[in-house]
């Protein structure tokens, strides 16, 4: 009855949905199934029986052996861990409407470089070895588009193109992120880096 007193402020002149008892225990069964999961079976059969049931808390406190702070205590867990839940479902709203305002991100596999084909290797802020620097020279790689036109399974068969130069070039491609470029780069790399 105490629940009841607490809530006559409710404005009943209006139209309600439901009659002010329906709502009342609509909410206790809502209540009741959101802490579910976070109660044990006392603990839920307790609150059951008290807002489902109507059962006193006198006759809780008879029936089930507790005392009236253990209610209070159920009534308070039940309560924090609906507030947390209630706390990440605004978070959640919020971040859905940014996410919404914000304009599509393109994966980083669709964005097109158009300055890629024609960006030099000397513009690279990669610490070249000077060995590694001369033979794409002498390849007549002068550009990132002249190094993806070249299979990359065909570089170590040029002149010069030996193990230091073949792990020094595939530390360059990762460090200009140019993996997708390579077709076979991951195979190529696992052959010469392990």
């Amino acid at each position: 009855m105490n629940r009841l007193r607490k809530i006559s402020h409710i404005n009943t002149t209006e139209n309600p949905p439901f009659p002010e008892w329906e709502t009342i225990d609509l909410t206790n069964r809502f209540y009741l199934e959101i802490s579910k999961n976070v109660l044990t079976g006392k603990e839920y059969e307790i609150l059951k029986r008290l807002l489902v049931d109507k059962y006193s808390v006198s006759m809780l406190l008879k029936n089930y052996n507790v005392e009236n702070t253990r209610v209070k205590q159920i009534f308070q867990k039940v309560f924090d861990k609906v507030k947390s839940l209630s706390e990440h479902l605004k978070e959640m709203d919020i971040q859905k409407e940014r996410r919404n305002n914000c304009p599509p991100e393109i994966p980083e596999s669709e964005k097109i470089d158009d300055d890629f084909p024609s960006k030099k290797i000397s513009e690279s802020s990669f610490p070249f070895s000077i060995r590694l620097y001369n033979v794409l020279t002498r390849m007549g790689c002068k550009t990132f588009g002249d190094l993806v036109e070249i299979p990359i399974h065909n570089y170590p068969k040029y002149n010069g193109f030996k193990i230091k130069c073949t792990t020094e070039f595939i530390s360059f491609i990762e460090y200009e992120n140019m993996e997708e470029k390579f077709d076979g780069f991951y195979e190529f790399k696992k052959k010469y880096m392990s």
